[in-house]
């Protein structure tokens, strides 16, 4: 199946999205107009007020810090307004992709339910331990042929190192024989 680490956790979280896809633009669309749209909108609203209020500032010490304060609050929700409407072109309903997800969910969801796991990770861990062992099974023909390799090796150093006792041995012999 391969999954990606948090998969099935980001599908439900776009499932989500794309299935309230309409209510969010609805939603996004309002908030936008009221923004920065329509008749009266709250940054105009607030760029008249600061207007207004500018030509006061010099009558009071406190006025041009709270006019910069609305007009920065202007700009935010001017910047709010452009960024909502950047989320807002970017939903869309897409029955497709709402089956295809669901679809690869459930393919998740019946895989944590089989390895009794609640993750996605956790689930990629499993098969990490499943191809581990995979590639021991499919290598022992090969950790095999090397192991007897050495019970060879080490055969063969010791029938040389008991040729090589039994040499000394055999030179020492007539020493004891003249005693």
């Amino acid at each position: 199946m391969n999954l990606k680490e948090d998969e099935l956790e980001a599908i439900e979280a776009e499932l989500k999205m794309l299935s309230n896809a309409e209510g969010i633009k609805n939603t996004l669309n309002r908030v936008c107009g009221e923004l920065a749209e329509g008749e009266q909108p709250i940054t105009q609203q607030l760029k008249t007020l600061s207007n207004l209020l500018n030509s006061y500032t010099g009558f009071h010490k406190d006025l041009p810090e709270i006019n910069s304060r609305l007009q920065s609050a202007q700009i935010e929700l001017s910047d709010i307004a452009d960024e909502l409407e950047r989320l807002n072109d970017h939903i869309n309903y897409d029955a497709e992709k709402i089956e295809e997800l669901n679809e690869r969910m459930s393919a998740g969801y019946k895989l944590q339910k089989k390895h009794g796991v609640q993750s996605t990770n956790e689930l990629l861990a499993i098969q990490k331990q499943l191809e581990e062992k995979l590639e021991a099974v499919l290598n022992i023909a090969d950790n095999i042929a090397s192991l007897e390799a050495q019970v060879s090796d080490h055969q063969n150093k010791t029938v040389s190192l008991g040729e090589k006792i039994s040499q000394a041995r055999k030179k020492q012999v007539p020493a004891f024989e003249k005693v």
